[in-house]
């Protein structure tokens, strides 16, 4: 799918409807332009002003918020949400018109509801992720058989699995994905898709494996945040894996790539990558002042989980260094913030087995290191996932 120029822009996709609206036949007042930077109106209202826009309009209007919503992902998650339900209710809208074909309308439908599922699972809600793309591949199976369609469901339904901490069924769905994108010669989606498959096997199989997949979708991918999507998750595999210095090289390029994309969080994870790699290498100072500046970043941004994951890796630090009073205060702090948030069963095993000999002032670096590498493939599948298209 070529990626449309995003409507997110100026005054937001409130004066998208605005203009969608002016066309119909009769257009309500409470969609007239409204005053640059005013916030948007609910999006019930909305919907239900929109109702007598002509559904060829919707349709436009519903694919531009979903490329709107898939935009907003990682930088405004909380947009991207508001985003793809809009989308969704307006190919509601399409939908109870019969104005379009049934499969058609079932394509649309399927499309639109696994964008809302991505929007989901990149905002945490698992269960209502599942829901929805669990909704779309249903529809989808009433309708054109679009290979297009099934491609990218099963991208977002590998990014959903990984998420879930099911990264094999997450390999198994890209592995169809990328068979299908050969087939359809999309090279720039089967670049996607690879890198997609490449964050994957870094956190399953041998660093070799995932290079093979990454150095083929760089290849094939022009965007210069998907190019950044595929280093980010190699350079930490290897930080993590104990190889500094190789770390470094991968980090040298990524840091270049982001200045290109732009973005503080590309920036934060770099940083913390950073710092894991410091500490590899033995260079306990730089990992600290590292490690501490990112944790406060984190905090400051009200990233609580993953600022508590940073402290797993700057206890590991302070252990290096002998700083057992240290190590079992970050483990008190992490302790509290893991309680609130939840951690699965393994990853709270493995916690509890570290918080208590951090307790005691008996956790050694090796505990920390191995604790703090299981949880950050816990948060990788958690908060990134692969890209979702």
């Amino acid at each position: 799918m070529k990626r449309r120029k995003s409507v997110s822009e100026g005054t937001g996709y409130a004066s998208v409807i605005d203009r969608v609206a002016a066309r119909a036949a009769a257009a309500p007042a409470a969609l007239r332009p409204g005053r640059r930077g005013t916030s948007p109106r609910p999006a019930g209202r909305q919907l239900a002003s929109l109702r007598s826009a002509p559904p060829v309009l919707l349709e436009q209007l519903a694919r531009h918020l979903m490329d709107d919503s898939y935009a907003a992902r990682f930088e405004a998650p909380a947009r991207s949400l508001e985003l793809a339900r809009l989308a969704v209710g307006c190919v509601e809208i399409v939908v109870e018109s019969e104005d379009v074909g049934e499969e058609a309308a079932a394509d649309l439908h399927a499309e639109a509801l696994g964008y809302l599922g991505n929007a989901l699972r990149i905002s945490s809600d698992l269960a209502g992720a599942e829901e929805a793309l669990a909704n779309a591949v249903e529809l989808a199976q009433w309708g054109t058989g679009r290979p297009e369609l099934k491609a990218t469901l099963l991208s977002l339904l590998a990014s959903l699995r990984f998420a879930q901490g099911r990264p094999r069924e997450a390999s198994r769905l890209l592995d169809r994905e990328i068979a299908l994108r050969r087939r359809l010669a999309a090279r720039e989606r089967l670049g996607h898709a690879l890198i997609d498959r490449g964050v994957v096997a870094a956190s399953l199989e041998p660093v070799e494996t995932a290079c093979v997949y990454l150095a083929e979708g760089v290849a094939r991918a022009a965007e210069p945040e998907r190019i950044l999507l595929a280093l980010q998750p190699l350079a930490e595999r290897l930080a993590r894996d104990g190889d500094g210095e190789q770390a470094r090289r991968v980090l040298g390029v990524a840091e270049g790539v982001a200045t290109l994309v732009g973005g503080r969080s590309h920036s934060t994870r770099l940083q913390w990558i950073r710092g894991i790699a410091a500490r590899a290498e033995g260079e306990l100072a730089a990992a600290r002042t590292l490690l501490q500046r990112v944790r406060e970043t984190l905090a400051e941004e009200g990233s609580r989980f993953r600022a508590a994951l940073v402290s797993l890796d700057l206890a590991a630090v302070h252990a290096a260094a002998g700083r057992p009073g240290e190590v079992r205060r970050l483990a008190e702090e992490a302790y509290s913030i893991f309680r609130a948030e939840g951690l699965e069963r393994r990853a709270l095993a493995a916690f509890l087995l570290f918080y208590r000999a951090a307790r005691s002032e008996r956790a050694s670096e090796e505990l920390a290191v191995r604790v703090a590498n299981l949880l950050a493939r816990r948060r990788l599948s958690r908060t990134q996932g692969s890209s979702g298209r």
